[in-house]
């Protein structure tokens, strides 16, 4: 910033040091600062490719995925450059143009290699349920690195998605190897192992999820999540598990109406008893918490 200042009071009238200092300041996220440099560029360059790819970057940072593409397309038309190609991938990602997203990522991956935007490529393709596709890129980060417990996820969630129960628990164990307290891998494999009804390692799983201190209120949620999905063949062991989880939760996230989880397991009568306890104090704070939790939560 210093030397583009600099330059500027010994070349006032430059265009290429105000195109930098206002690239500089986008990538800083200082609106207040780029802004009028890139009104007074505008006055002088406005159907120039880099005020173009400038407008288009300002757009997509203040969350206008839209308007940054059709300022991003037109400097593609004369500037295929790695950074407007990766930019209009974003900004096509944002509006759920995946197919577009896919073609600009795979141009910035064939000349860039880079490892971050090829994870964003395969996070597209598993969005786009290419996951034989999505699973070789990721081969190829795992390749790289094989440290990096990101690349074992995105493998993972590939390899789930194909239906290949072989690998997944294989690679789910790397990235919890590589990065133990995320609790990510943790709540993937418990849902595999539930999935396969091995109950009680599941469980242990979604505890040890929760033992990480990582994102701890989903991983409350997804413990009693299970408690309620598998409390109607032992109503009572399970119940008194919710208990000790709700109390847990509820001293450290009281903000969250966790007491949802000890009303019944089945909609209509959990409905029922919401109601009746409305019908005897309409004030009921947390019976009307839980209504309005009623959908979010189940």
């Amino acid at each position: 910033e210093k030397l583009l200042k600099k330059g500027l009071t010994e070349v006032p009238d430059s265009v290429n040091l105000k195109e930098a200092l206002a690239d500089f300041y986008l990538d800083q996220r200082n609106f207040t600062a780029a802004e009028p440099l890139l009104a007074e560029l505008e006055e002088r360059i406005s159907e120039k490719p880099f005020w173009q790819l400038l407008k288009g970057k300002e757009a997509l940072l203040k969350g206008r995925a839209r308007q940054a593409i059709k300022y991003l397309t037109k400097a593609h038309q004369s500037r295929d450059d790695t950074q407007t190609t990766f930019l209009l991938a974003q900004a096509c990602r944002q509006v759920g143009e995946l197919g577009l997203a896919k073609g600009y990522l795979q141009t910035v991956v064939s000349r860039t290699r880079a490892s971050d935007v090829r994870a964003i490529l395969i996070s597209v393709l598993l969005d786009l349920r290419d996951y034989a596709e999505a699973a070789r890129h990721a081969k190829v980060l795992v390749q790289a690195n094989e440290k990096d417990s990101r690349a074992w996820l995105l493998l993972a969630r590939a390899q789930i998605g194909a239906g290949n129960q072989k690998d997944v628990f294989h690679s789910l164990r790397q990235a919890i190897k590589y990065d133990p307290d995320n609790p990510q891998p943790h709540l993937m494999m418990a849902v595999l192992e539930e999935k396969r009804e091995n109950l009680a390692k599941a469980e242990e799983i979604f505890k040890k999820a929760l033992a990480t201190g990582k994102n701890k209120q989903i991983c409350y949620l997804q413990l009693l999540y299970f408690y309620q999905r598998h409390k109607k063949g032992q109503p009572e062991a399970f119940d008194k598990k919710i208990q000790t989880v709700v109390k847990e939760a509820k001293e450290e996230f009281p903000d969250v109406y966790w007491d949802i989880f000890l009303l019944p397991a089945d909609p209509d009568a959990r409905m029922k008893v919401l109601e009746e306890r409305l019908k005897k104090d309409q004030d009921d704070i947390n019976s009307l918490r839980a209504l309005a939790s009623f959908f979010r939560f189940f």
